[in-house]
């Protein structure tokens, strides 16, 4: 007997419903809801349908991902809210100069590999930086302030297993899992669940509670530091300062460090044409002229003697320091770069075995600079191997938290010794410390050694010169000491790297060892197959532009625009690419016409 149609078709009406609905459910779920982990902070929310297609929070890394309102954070007990489904006092906002507060709604997200980075509507932007210090996980949370925002409030609440334990003059304790986590208390409205940022109290560090008193680099993190787009654009308002003074000397100038600088800076703007016009015939025929302009000016061959006198002296005083003081190893100059740079390996070699008999507490503060350059240098060229300088760039960071000051106002940080600040150590230092952070993917003390930079800078006057020396007070009040006595721009403005057209070594490295050139360029790549040593060297379109290339072995042919062209000892003085070789040097000298971005240069064997 046949059943019934009706219920057949009813039963199989609703299954198609089940499995409809779970697919909606779950293709819902793909493409609009997210959760991601970065170690013990969790964000979660919703991503803007139709705008992230080609990537998937989940994955992401770095790209930008448009997001809807509202976005949590987790961490430590905590649920920090990142925006409101409704108008209340717990959602984040900001307080503009009228004092009226007014929402924040999340707009979009980047994520990293330890950090995640909001940005807001009104041009604010708060980041979470997931952070290891002292054995204990923390997360320093920073903000970003557009021009019209005096402080940004961030809602906090407990999640479901956490509780508040106490609340001190330290802030408030959560007690989750049997860890402690604890705030500063002066940034916290602890009746009303805020966290209040400022720009006098930028960001604020959110850690687990340790049993002993550890040093926390981030309290010495000025505004503009923690963030490095941020910190890149305050250096480049400094550098409006020297450019436009420069700008008024260039004329005749025969000082060699300022038309250097001042060239590298037109090409970063985009003027390298204008900038190269402004030197004078009596420059060029200087006898003070040395190889450090000849990327710009030319004339290699009367400015060779002044390089091999330079290398001479410096190789010397590396292999002197090697066996007699180690310490001028350390001398803040880069000693290990340069010796990578030229394959100068015996010397590489013994250098490091001298270092690996140093104890960490032989460093001394004048040797922090160079100990995390080493450092640095070590860990660019040898990355899969242990770094004799790890030791040694521990005992230096110890020495910098012992020496790191802040002034009466929180604005800006200074490595102090003897009550004094070196204002050009701690430029050198800031560097140092900055690329160290980055490199260990630890941006709480890249953010220090950006605020030690920054704070420099804050001193400059309105051509961007800085005073040699600060002094400082009991009452944490930094002055000028000397004030007649400046550091001039143009030997702070290298030291900065803002500009990667600045005249500077680049090496082969595996690809030739021993060949390395001095050069303008930004970027240089360099190749070797079958007997052909390839690079492809880049500069602005339609410039000429001078390159030296060391370590060069004598060769069959050169070509350049994928012709061959001959040597010719007149070769700078025609509109077109030419070359000539130094065989006692093995020193290639090169001229080249940037017809495009990337000008090839192929030398056969």
């Amino acid at each position: 007997m046949r059943k019934p149609i009706l219920p057949r078709f009813v039963g199989i009406f609703i299954v198609t419903l089940a499995l409809f609905f779970v697919l909606s459910v779950i293709q819902f779920a793909r493409q609009d809801n997210f959760s991601r982990k970065i170690g013990s902070l969790v964000i979660t929310g919703r991503y803007k349908i139709g705008e992230n297609l080609a990537q998937r929070p989940d994955d992401a890394d770095g790209v930008e991902l448009f997001v809807e309102n509202p976005i949590s954070v987790f961490f430590g007990g905590l649920e920090f809210s990142i925006g409101a489904l409704d108008e209340s006092e717990n959602e984040s906002a900001f307080i503009d100069f009228d004092e009226i507060r007014r929402p924040l709604v999340p707009i979009s997200m980047n994520i990293f590999a330890q950090s995640v980075r909001f940005t807001m509507s009104n041009n604010v932007e708060l980041a979470f930086y997931v952070h290891n210090e002292g054995g204990g996980d923390e997360i320093v949370i920073s903000s970003g302030f557009s021009e019209d925002a005096v402080s940004i409030e961030l809602p906090y609440k407990l999640t479901k297993n956490a509780r508040i334990s106490t609340v001190d003059n330290a802030g408030i304790v959560v007690l989750l899992d049997q860890k402690e986590y604890s705030f500063d208390r002066r940034v916290l409205d602890t009746e009303r669940g805020l966290i209040a940022l400022s720009h006098k109290n930028p960001l604020v560090a959110y850690r687990a509670v340790s049993k002993e008193t550890v040093f926390n680099p981030v309290e010495f993190i000025i505004s503009g530091a923690m963030d490095k787009p941020r910190y890149r654009e305050l250096v480049l308002l400094w550098c409006e300062k020297a450019y436009l003074d420069w700008n008024g000397k260039i004329v005749g100038a025969q000082d060699e460090r300022l038309i250097a600088a001042y060239i590298a800076e037109s090409a970063r703007r985009g003027n390298y044409g204008v900038g190269i016009t402004h030197i004078s015939a009596d420059f060029l025929a200087s006898g003070q002229r040395t190889f450090l302009s000849s990327p710009y000016t030319g004339r290699l061959e009367s400015v060779i003697s002044s390089m091999n006198s330079f290398e001479r002296e410096r190789t010397d005083m590396i292999e002197n320091g090697i066996k007699n003081d180690i310490a001028v190893l350390l001398d803040g100059n880069k000693n290990f770069e340069y010796l990578v740079q030229r394959s100068l390996n015996n010397l590489f070699d013994d250098g490091i075995a001298r270092i690996k008999t140093l104890a960490p507490d032989s460093i001394t503060p004048a040797l922090c600079p160079g100990v995390l350059q080493s450092w640095w240098a070590f860990n660019f060229w040898y990355k899969s191997m242990e770094n004799p300088f790890e030791m040694l760039a521990n005992q230096a960071r110890l020495l910098v938290s012992e020496s790191l000051e802040k002034d009466a106002d929180n604005l800006n940080v200074f490595f102090v010794q003897d009550g004094e600040v070196d204002v050009l150590f701690n430029i050198k230092l800031g560097v140092a410390l900055a690329a160290y952070g980055e490199a260990y993917a630890n941006n709480v003390w890249a953010g220090v050694g950006r605020s030690l930079i920054l704070s420099a800078l804050s001193f400059a006057d309105n051509s961007g010169a800085l005073c040699l020396t600060l002094s400082v007070d009991a009452n944490r009040i930094f002055t000028e000491k000397n004030p007649e006595r400046r550091l001039s721009a143009t030997e702070v403005y290298p030291l900065l790297e803002v500009s990667d057209y600045y005249p500077h070594t680049l090496g082969a490295g595996t690809v030739m060892f021993g060949v390395y050139l001095w050069t303008a360029s930004p970027a240089v790549r360099a190749s070797y197959q079958n007997n052909v040593l390839e690079f492809g060297i880049t500069f602005p379109e339609n410039s000429a532009h001078y390159v030296m290339i060391r370590g060069v072995r004598p060769f069959k042919k050169i070509q350049m625009r994928g012709m061959d062209y001959r040597s010719d000892p007149q070769f700078e003085r025609y509109h077109s690419p030419g070359w000539v070789y130094r065989a006692q040097d093995q020193m290639l000298l090169i001229k080249l016409i940037q017809r495009t971005e990337i000008e090839e240069v192929k030398i056969f064997y």
